[in-house]
């Protein structure tokens, strides 16, 4: 492994740490005063903990893959939530001579078709994973 790849690898799980342990609160939150709630803090930092680790696997290989494709669905998650329960006040869709109750809606919107990509990348990437998996089998495994 190259040693760009095993820092960059390090720092994404450090990062994805630090998230779980301001989620679960063991790194105070009034120091950094989240605006979202501790559950989604947790999820996103998973999903960067799966990343780092993945790089340490094979690159191609099922568990690697099978790693990312968790990644991806537990990334969704985020989106889903801005997407149902966000703060009306701070979603907004950047069109500037829409209404703002237009804004918001087409700013939920896009979040809810940013979870679904997500989705559909996890689904497509633990597909890969479960093609290549079987792809290894003799027939005597079968």
């Amino acid at each position: 492994m190259e040693p760009k790849a095993f820092l960059i690898a390090v720092a994404v799980a450090c990062v994805g740490a630090f998230l779980v342990l301001l989620g679960a609160d063991i790194v105070p939150q009034r120091v950094f005063k989240p605006t979202v709630p501790s559950l989604v803090l947790v999820v996103i930092g998973l999903a960067l903990i799966l990343a780092g680790m993945s790089v340490f696997f094979r690159v191609g290989s099922p568990i690697a893959n099978r790693m990312i494709g968790v990644c991806m669905l537990l990334m969704a998650l985020p989106f889903f939530w801005v997407a149902f329960f966000g703060d009306p006040r701070q979603i907004g869709g950047g069109i500037p001579f829409l209404p703002a109750q237009y804004n918001r809606l087409l700013g939920r919107f896009m979040f809810g078709l940013g979870a679904l990509f997500w989705l559909w990348l996890g689904v497509m990437a633990l597909k890969h994973a479960n093609d290549r998996a079987g792809e290894g089998m003799d027939e005597s495994d079968q």
